[in-house]
């Protein structure tokens, strides 16, 4: 058994049917002349509560290359609908799902929702590839990345059913 495995119960505690929920709040410095959240802020939100979810189930526990190589990856695409502007100072969540795991890549189902989860403010999916320090080619994910996205991914297909 491998040490991801060791932590699957641990993970259903920090995920809901296999998706990770991150309460945050906007800023009065976040919004635009309209008074809503700047699409800008969206990504800058979104990389934040992602470093959340990798923290949370445990693939990347310290924000140090060394001791945590999946950190060395970079952006393939980012790709947000914008359906309801978020008005003013408030809360709200972001929610992150893992869509589909590749050797060297991974995409995620985003949402940002109102205080309560029933409005979505913004959906999309985000896509990462991991690279090889130096020469920035795609490179594998580490056994316990791999097996706890895989974990995950088949939570969240159990639910669909």
């Amino acid at each position: 058994m491998s040490e991801a495995a060791l932590n699957f119960k641990e993970l259903k505690k920090v995920l809901q049917d296999g998706v990770f929920y991150v309460k945050l709040n906007t800023s009065f410095d976040e919004l635009d002349p309209l008074n809503m959240l700047h699409n800008s802020r969206y990504q800058y939100i979104l990389e934040r509560a992602t470093y959340m979810f990798f923290n949370a189930v445990k693939v990347i526990e310290e924000f140090d290359i060394v001791k945590c190589p999946d950190l060395h990856h970079v952006v393939h695409n980012i790709n947000l609908d914008y359906l309801k502007p978020i008005f003013g100072v408030k809360l709200f969540w972001v929610s992150i799902a893992p869509k589909k795991l590749r050797e060297a890549g991974a995409s995620y189902d985003v949402a940002f929702l109102s205080e309560d989860r029933k409005t979505v403010y913004c959906k999309g999916i985000r896509s990462i590839a991991k690279v090889k320090p130096g020469s920035f080619e795609p490179i594998g994910w580490t056994v316990k990345f791999r097996e706890t996205h895989e974990y995950i991914i088949d939570m969240i297909k159990k639910q669909k059913k």
